[in-house]
């Protein structure tokens, strides 16, 4: 066999070779040097599946992902979270562990998200937050039986997104422009004038309405669980959506398990673990698509279909 024969043979070795994309340079490599981004799903599939298969979970759990640090969730991920959960081969159930990391969304899809994950799970729906589960991810998570967490997850008050605007936050800033004016009068045209120019005034009358609505559908999520002595659901829906003032206000583990119990909120379990060693690989990998592709990743769903790239259009 001639030099250039022996050389072709050992190239065509090393790509056949499955990469270890635990390595970051072998995922960056993977990501930067690939001609076509589609081309990187099969890599990034195996590698997430490999983190399955050498779990101690991989027989407890039908694992779910809402693994998403661009966009905020609304109707499509609540039709991808649904269309990997009809879509189970099989009739036999499993008790769902779903991965969730969003700065939150649309609380009528996160609501939905939730009861689809009731009805489908066998005995128990588990969500493990390696990061930021915030606002209406929060919501969400109200309709576990656990929510595993660790020192760097974050839950949030539930505060309901109008356009891309924290509802309580905007309804706040009026507030406060109205209590300008009653101190300072004169400044009302001013400020009045200012209203108009920069808030479609719609929104107001709508805010009170869509923090209702929030309440409500974490009640009924909370409802018939062993919360603690004292507490209600009522109370703890009214708590998350009022009961804090700035819409990134951390509910760390220790919030969280004060406010919901020690039976709801787990802390250092191997749910946690797992989602843990995930979202760090996700981190990465969405880190590498945005520097040299200009691309955001996320994973909704399964890993049949959930893994999305989407090219993000210059300013």
């Amino acid at each position: 066999m001639d030099e250039k024969a022996e050389e072709k043979k050992e190239d065509q070795s090393k790509e056949g070779a499955v990469r270890d994309l635990g390595d970051p340079k072998n995922l960056f490599d993977l990501i930067y040097n690939a001609k076509n981004i589609e081309e990187t799903k099969p890599d990034i599939t195996r590698h997430l599946q490999g983190l399955i298969d050498n779990s101690p979970l991989r027989e407890k759990y039908s694992f779910l992902f809402l693994w998403d640090d661009a966009d905020q969730i609304n109707r499509y991920t609540a039709n991808q979270i649904y269309a990997a959960l009809s879509g189970k081969k099989g009739n036999e159930k499993q008790d769902i562990l779903l991965i969730l990391y969003s700065l939150g969304g649309l609380i009528e899809p996160a609501y939905l998200i939730s009861k689809c994950c009731q009805e489908y799970t066998k005995d128990k729906f588990i969500i493990a937050v390696p990061g930021q589960a915030k606002s209406a991810a929060t919501l969400l998570a109200m309709g576990a039986d656990e929510i595993h967490m660790g020192l760097m997850s974050e839950l949030g008050p539930i505060d309901p997104q109008i356009g891309r605007y924290p509802a309580l936050g905007l309804g706040e800033a009026v507030r406060y422009l109205a209590s300008l004016c009653k101190t300072y009068p004169e400044s009302s045209e001013m400020f009045a004038k200012y209203l108009s120019l920069s808030l479609d005034l719609r929104y107001l009358g709508y805010l009170e309405r869509v923090a209702q609505s929030a309440v409500q559908y974490a009640q009924r999520l909370l409802k018939n669980k062993q919360l603690p002595t004292g507490q209600t659901a009522g109370m703890i829906a009214e708590r998350l959506v009022y009961g804090y003032k700035d819409h990134n206000f951390v509910i760390d583990r220790e919030e969280a398990e004060f406010l919901l119990g020690k039976s709801f909120v787990k802390g250092d379990s191997a749910e946690y673990h797992f989602a843990d060693s995930v979202h760090k690989f996700l981190g990465r990998a969405s880190l590498a698509f945005r520097v040299f592709k200009k691309t955001d990743f996320k994973i909704i769903g399964d890993l049949d279909s959930g893994i999305g790239l989407v090219t993000r259009k210059e300013p």
